[in-house]
C-alpha cells in the first residue's frame, strides 16, 4: 500500500478519522492532522514508505484522537 503511495485523504477515511473529503481538507488546512507529530503540509500529500517508522504510521487528529497504522 505505501510502496506506491496513498493520498492522505484516502488514508484518513480508511482509518475512520474523517467522514468526508471536505472535512479532511479543512482539518489539514487548519493544521489539525499530524503524522508522527509533524503537521501534514498540504491536502494532496502522498504518504510513502519513507513516512513509516518501525513499519508503522502514527496519525493524530486534533489533540486526542490517534491511529497507529501498521504496514503489512
Amino acid at each position: 500500500m505505501f510502496k506506491d503511495g496513498v493520498d492522505i485523504i484516502t488514508l484518513l477515511k480508511e482509518a475512520g478519522l474523517i467522514k468526508s473529503n471536505g472535512e479532511g481538507r479543512r482539518l489539514i488546512g487548519q493544521k489539525g492532522i499530524y503524522i508522527h507529530d509533524e503537521p501534514v503540509p498540504e491536502f494532496d500529500y502522498i504518504v510513502l514508505e519513507k513516512d513509516l517508522q518501525d513499519g508503522a504510521l502514527l496519525i493524530r487528529k486534533g489533540k486526542k484522537t490517534y491511529r497507529n497504522i501498521v504496514a503489512e
